[in-house]
C-alpha cells in the first residue's frame, strides 16, 4: 500500500509541471493552419492572432515551434500589451520566458514613439539599439533623441545611452546617459522671431530638457541685431512625495547691450551689462504648512520691457519676499519678509514680520461670545529720494520714488540724494463679538475691539521726521445687522444650463466708532498707510490693513448682497453675485462729504459661455463716476471668443502728478477677439483705445497655426502709439512646443 501511494506521488510530481506548462501555452488562431512534420512546427496563416495572458500578437503568419518553445510572427506584425504597442516585420516570442526579439521596429508607449534597428526583452523590460525617440508623434519637426541604445520599462521610465537631442534634423545637445520617467517627459520649448525698432531683427528661445523624473534643465538663448546676444539658465523642478509638494522655477539672463539703451524710470542711464534673475518657489506640507518665495533682481528697470515684453505686461515691477504660514487649530503663525534688491522702485521692506492670528472662537462655552486676536512684530524700512529740478519748469518736491507711476503722466525729477526711514512696530489687536439670531431672518452682532501699536524709531528716522517713538491706543465699538431672504423658483432652460434658481438676498448694515483714530496727529510718512484704491476700505479695526494710518471713524455702511445659483451634478453653479453699498460719515474729514461714494460690484455668469464683470464707485454728492470697470466675454467652446472691456479712474490726487491738467488718469476701452478657422488655423485681434490721448494706443493682429500634434505657431503684427521705448510697428513669430 505504501509503495502504491509513493508511486502516485511520483507520477503527480512528474506530470503536474507538464500540465501547468500546457495550460500556460499561448493560444493561436488563424483563417487556416497546418503542421509541418519535418520542421515540427505548426503554421497559422491569414489574420493570425497569438494570445498569451495580456500579450497579444497579430500577423499575416505565425509559426509555432513546440520543440524549441518559440513562436515566429512575420508580415505586418502588431504587438499589443498594456503600456505599449509594437509594429515590426518579424517577431520571435518565447512563451515560457515571456521574452521576444525583433528587427526594424516601432514602439508606441505614450508619450514616446521609439523606432530603431533591433530590440529584445520582456514585457517589463525592452532593450533596443540604434534608435530614435520622438515625443507624441514621429516627424522631422518633432523634438527627438537619436541614441546608440537604451532600455524602456513600460509605465515607468526610459533609459538612453549616447543621446543626441534636437529637431528639424539638427542635434543641439549631446549626453552620454539620460533617464526620464513617463509621467512628464516633454521637452519644453518656446521661441520668438521678429523685428522691433529698439531691438532690430531678433530671435528668442527658451528650452528645457527633462533631466529626471522631477527636473527640467535648459537655457534661454536670444540674439538681437541691434543689441547683441542674451544667454542664461532655466530650471523647472516639481516634486510630489506624500504630503510634500515642491514647485520651483528659475530664469536668468545676461546681455552686453551695445545698442541705444536710453534711461530708466529714475532718468539714470541704462548700463551696458544688463541682466535679470527670477526665482519662484512654492513648498507645501499637508494642508497646514506652506512657504512661498520669490527673488527677483534686475540690472535696470527696463530689462523685461526690452527683452521679455510679454512678461512685462504681467509684471512691471520686481518683488522679493518669503511668506511662511503654519496653521494650528484656529491659529495662524506666519513669517513674512520683503527686501529691496533693486534700486529703481520704491519697496517697503519688512525685515521681517512675525504674526499670530487667531480666528474667531467661543470665549466661554455656551455664551456665544466670540473672540479673535492678532499680534505682530515687524521691522520696517522705506527708501526716499530728495528730487531735484534738472531744467526750468520741472517741479521740485520731497516725494517717494515715482517709479510706480506711468512715465507719460509725470515730469521726471532727478535724484539729488536719498535716505531711509526705519522703525520697529509692535501691534496687538483684540476683538469681541456676539452674534444673535433674532428669528430665522435677522442676525445682530455687537462688536467691540482694541488695538495697541508701538513705534520704536531709529535715530536717523527720528532726526529726519522730527518726532520720537510713541505708542498709539485705539478702541472700537459698533455692530452688524443682516437680514436673510431666500427664494426658489422651478426654472428650466437647456440653452442657459439652468435647473432651478435659488436667490439669496442679504441686506446689511455695519456701524463702527473709533473715537481716537488718527486725524490731526499724523506723524509723517509710514509704510502701511492709506492709498487711493478703487474698492472700499474695510471699516472694522480688525480687518483694516492701513495700520500706520487708521483714521478717526464714525461711520455706518449699509447695502445688500445678492447671490443667484442653479443646480448642477457637482452641486451648484453661481449665476450672479451683486453687491451694492454706501458709507455715511457722521464726522467726515474737513472738506470731505458726509455721504461717501456708492460702491457696486458684480459677476454675472448666466451660462458657461457668457460672463460679465462690473465694478464701480460713484460720488454721492454729485453722482459722478470716480471709478468703473466693465467686461463681457462670450465663448463658443474652443471655436471663438469675444471679450470687451472698459476701465475708468478719476482719483483725488495732487495735481503735480498730472501734466497739462489732465482730468482723468485712466479711461480705456479694449477688445480681444479669437476665431478658429479650422483645426489648424485661427485668428486673433486685440485692441486698446485711450480716451485721454484720443488714440488707439495698441492693436495686435495674429494668425495661429498648429503643426501636427507638436507645435503651435503665432504670427503677429502689432501697432503701438505713445510707446516711450519702441516704435509703432512690430512683427513677431512665436513658436511653442505642445506638451500632452
Amino acid at each position: 500500500m505504501r509503495k502504491l501511494i509513493a508511486l502516485i506521488i511520483l507520477l503527480g510530481a512528474t506530470l503536474l509541471p507538464s500540465a501547468l506548462l500546457r495550460a500556460a501555452a499561448p493560444q493561436i488562431t488563424a483563417s487556416e493552419n497546418f503542421y509541418d512534420s519535418a520542421l515540427k512546427a505548426s503554421y497559422f496563416r491569414g489574420n493570425a492572432v497569438l494570445t498569451h495572458d495580456d500579450f497579444n500578437v497579430e500577423a499575416d503568419e505565425i509559426a509555432y515551434f513546440q520543440a524549441e518553445g518559440k513562436a515566429v510572427a512575420t508580415g505586418n506584425v502588431r504587438v499589443t500589451q498594456l503600456g505599449f504597442r509594437l509594429v515590426c516585420r518579424q517577431l520571435t516570442y518565447f512563451p515560457d520566458k515571456k521574452e521576444f526579439a525583433s528587427e526594424d521596429f516601432r514602439v508606441g508607449a505614450p508619450p514616446f514613439i521609439i523606432t530603431g534597428k533591433s530590440f529584445s526583452g520582456s514585457q517589463k523590460h525592452i532593450r533596443f539599439t540604434e534608435a530614435e525617440i520622438f515625443l507624441n508623434e514621429p516627424g522631422p519637426e518633432v523634438p527627438s533623441a537619436a541614441v546608440s541604445g537604451g532600455s524602456f520599462y513600460p509605465g515607468d521610465r526610459i533609459e538612453l545611452e549616447n543621446v543626441k537631442f534636437g529637431a528639424f534634423g539638427v542635434r543641439v545637445l549631446k549626453l552620454r546617459r539620460f533617464t526620464q520617467g513617463v509621467n512628464d517627459p516633454a521637452i519644453r520649448f518656446t521661441g520668438d522671431v521678429g523685428i522691433r525698432k529698439n531691438l532690430g531683427a531678433y530671435f528668442q528661445t527658451e528650452t528645457l530638457f527633462p533631466m529626471g523624473k522631477d527636473l527640467h534643465l535648459g537655457a534661454m538663448l536670444d540674439a538681437y541685431t541691434g543689441r547683441g546676444g542674451l544667454i542664461g539658465p532655466a530650471l523647472d523642478y516639481s516634486k510630489r512625495a506624500g504630503d510634500l509638494s515642491v514647485d520651483t522655477e528659475f530664469r536668468g539672463g545676461y546681455i552686453h547691450d551695445f545698442g541705444s539703451r536710453g534711461a530708466d524710470v529714475l532718468w539714470q542711464p541704462v548700463p551696458k551689462n544688463r541682466y535679470y534673475l527670477d526665482l519662484r518657489n512654492k513648498l507645501a506640507y499637508g494642508d497646514n504648512f506652506w512657504i512661498n518665495t520669490q527673488f527677483t533682481r534686475w540690472s535696470d528697470s527696463e530689462f523685461t520691457r526690452d527683452f521679455r515684453s510679454k512678461d512685462f505686461r504681467n509684471n512691471q515691477q520686481p518683488d522679493n519676499f518669503l511668506d511662511a504660514t503654519y496653521i494650528w487649530k484656529n491659529t495662524y503663525l506666519s513669517l513674512f519678509t520683503r527686501v529691496d534688491t533693486n534700486d529703481f522702485y520704491n519697496v517697503g521692506e519688512r525685515l521681517p514680520e512675525l504674526r499670530i492670528d487667531h480666528s474667531p472662537t467661543e470665549l466661554i462655552k455656551d455664551t456665544g461670545i466670540l473672540h479673535s486676536y492678532s499680534a505682530s512684530y515687524v521691522n520696517l524700512r522705506n527708501q526716499y529720494y530728495i528730487m531735484g529740478t534738472p531744467t526750468l519748469g520741472m517741479p521740485y518736491g520731497y516725494v517717494p520714488r515715482l517709479g510706480s507711476f506711468p512715465s507719460v503722466y509725470f515730469y521726471a525729477p532727478v535724484p539729488v540724494f536719498d535716505f531711509s526711514t526705519r522703525y520697529d512696530r509692535f501691534d496687538f489687536n483684540y476683538n469681541l463679538r456676539r452674534p444673535m439670531n433674532l428669528g430665522s431672518w435677522l442676525t445682530v452682532t455687537p462688536v467691540a475691539g482694541v488695538r495697541v501699536t508701538h513705534y520704536e524709531l531709529s535715530p536717523s528716522t527720528r532726526y529726519f521726521l522730527n518726532y520720537d517713538s510713541f505708542t498709539r491706543w485705539l478702541g472700537q465699538l459698533g455692530g452688524d445687522a443682516e437680514v436673510h431672504i431666500n427664494g426658489q423658483w422651478a426654472v428650466d432652460s437647456k440653452t442657459w444650463g439652468i435647473d432651478g434658481i435659488r436667490h439669496r438676498l442679504t441686506p446689511f448694515a455695519q456701524y463702527r466708532w473709533l473715537p481716537n483714530g488718527d486725524r490731526d496727529n499724523y506723524r509723517g510718512y509710514r509704510l502701511d498707510h492709506f492709498s487711493p484704491v478703487a474698492y472700499a476700505q474695510e471699516i472694522d479695526i480688525e480687518a483694516n490693513r492701513n495700520i500706520d494710518f487708521i483714521t478717526y471713524t464714525n461711520v455706518v455702511r449699509y447695502g445688500f448682497r445678492n447671490v443667484v445659483e442653479t443646480k448642477t451634478k457637482e452641486g451648484s453653479r453661481e449665476l450672479l453675485r451683486f453687491d451694492l453699498f454706501q458709507d455715511y460719515n457722521f464726522e467726515p474729514w474737513p472738506g470731505q462729504p458726509n455721504w461717501e461714494g456708492i460702491y457696486g460690484r458684480a459677476t454675472i455668469m448666466p451660462a458657461r459661455w457668457l460672463s460679465l464683470g462690473y465694478e464701480q464707485k460713484i460720488r454721492t454728492e454729485n453722482f459722478k463716476t470716480e471709478y468703473d470697470r466693465y467686461s463681457i466675454t462670450v465663448t463658443d467652446a474652443d471655436l471663438w471668443s469675444v471679450t470687451l472691456f472698459t476701465e475708468y479712474l478719476h482719483p483725488d490726487m495732487p495735481s503735480y502728478y498730472f501734466p497739462n491738467n489732465a482730468s482723468n488718469l485712466l479711461e480705456q476701452y479694449g477688445a480681444d477677439v479669437f476665431y478658429k478657422l479650422s483645426d489648424k488655423w485661427g485668428v486673433r485681434f486685440y485692441g486698446l483705445y485711450d480716451a485721454n490721448l484720443n488714440k488707439l494706443i495698441e492693436n495686435r493682429y495674429s494668425l495661429r497655426q498648429r503643426i501636427g500634434r507638436s507645435w503651435d505657431i503665432e504670427y503677429e503684427v502689432s501697432f503701438r502709439d505713445n510707446n516711450a521705448r519702441d516704435d509703432g510697428i512690430g512683427f513677431s513669430i512665436s513658436l511653442a512646443y505642445i506638451r500632452f
